[in-house]
């Protein structure tokens, strides 16, 4: 893997049409959307300076390097597939080498069974199982490195493995820890079918491109009236833009015609009540919302807070898919607020 790592130090111009009609899998259109590119991949790009030496990614994970009796979580290594988003659409050969090394770093710590002895190990599972199918796809999509097709051909059992274990886990879960762990948030539903989706594509794997189509309809049949996909309860700004980012990124994995039609439709419904309460400046109200009005703290332990970053993505995502004028205006008038919104 060394030498595959030393290879990403190489890029290689790209060159995707930028708004060419739906084809599966084609998350690599969107990467270049000109929007992205000027507005938030610049952003992220400062993600490569939190990779450690060793591949962990973020303060929490590399703190656990040193003293392996403090918490980690494997999700932490998620915001790899951002950075590989970034390196790619902007010919970043170095946001393109961390990326890999902290995909490598998550998948490294897997157990033999395809699980991790982490912090909340299926949800922060399905987290990281989503950004390295994604970093991967990317990588197969786009070939930005000569040995590209080498690290994801290293990857992808790995990535089977674990969307395997994900499945079990899920599977094997009581009717309790079901509602406590996926019923009651519905964004992960569509993580989940996002990181096996993807997976599923990359190995022309039947089974966990079945397993993704069930999560992605359960996900669909939990919709409530007014385009609410219910977390914890009631509609949330900050989660229910994730439950769209994420449907897209199922989205492009989908294979199944009708499906993806469903999938991009309720998308693009998902948006409009965070639209409702975006003001011209861009800035979203989140008071009352069930889990972004000062109720709940992030790993960190800081007060959660609506995604900007996130929530910019998924607008110019649902304008590939289902473009509108009100998506446009709402992207335009969002820009100002990604700089100042922590990451």
């Amino acid at each position: 893997m060394r030498s595959l790592l030393l290879g990403a130090l190489v890029l290689v111009s790209v060159s995707v049409p930028l708004l060419a009609a739906p084809e599966v899998n084609n998350l690599s259109a969107v990467v270049q959307d000109p929007r992205l590119k000027e507005s938030l991949y610049p952003l992220y790009r400062k993600i490569a300076s939190e990779v450690g030496p060793t591949g962990a990614l973020g303060s929490i994970n590399r703190d656990w390097e040193k003293d392996r009796r403090r918490p980690w979580f494997i999700e932490q290594q998620r915001h790899a597939g951002d950075l590989m988003e970034a390196g790619i659409a902007l010919h970043d050969p170095y946001s393109i080498q961390q990326s890999i090394k902290a995909i490598q770093w998550g998948l490294d710590q897997m157990k033999p069974d395809g699980g991790y002895d982490c912090g909340d190990p299926v949800h922060s599972t399905e987290l990281f199982l989503e950004a390295a199918a994604r970093g991967a796809t990317l990588l197969r999509q786009t070939n930005p490195i000569p040995n590209a097709e080498q690290i994801v051909d290293a990857w992808t059992p790995k990535l089977r493995q674990v969307s395997r274990w994900l499945i079990e886990r899920r599977k094997h879960q009581s009717p309790k820890e079901r509602f406590e762990q996926l019923e009651r948030y519905n964004h992960r539903f569509f993580a989940s079918a996002a990181g096996i989706g993807m997976t599923a594509a990359l190995l022309n794997d039947p089974g966990l491109t079945a397993a993704a189509e069930h999560l992605a309809r359960e996900g669909l049949a939990k919709e409530q009236p007014g385009n609410i996909f219910p977390e914890n309860g009631g509609f949330d700004t900050n989660y229910q833009t994730l439950c769209a980012l994420m449907a897209s990124r199922y989205y492009w994995s989908c294979s199944n015609p009708e499906l993806r039609a469903k999938v991009g439709q309720a998308l693009a419904r998902a948006l409009v009540p965070i639209m409702d309460r975006t003001a011209v400046d861009g800035a979203v109200d989140s008071s009352g919302t069930t889990r972004t009005s000062g109720q709940e703290t992030a790993r960190n332990g800081k007060i959660k807070q609506f995604g900007y970053r996130e929530y910019f993505q998924a607008l110019v995502t649902a304008d590939h898919i289902q473009p509108s004028g009100r998506l446009e205006e709402t992207i335009r008038n969002v820009i100002p607020q990604l700089a100042r919104a922590a990451h």
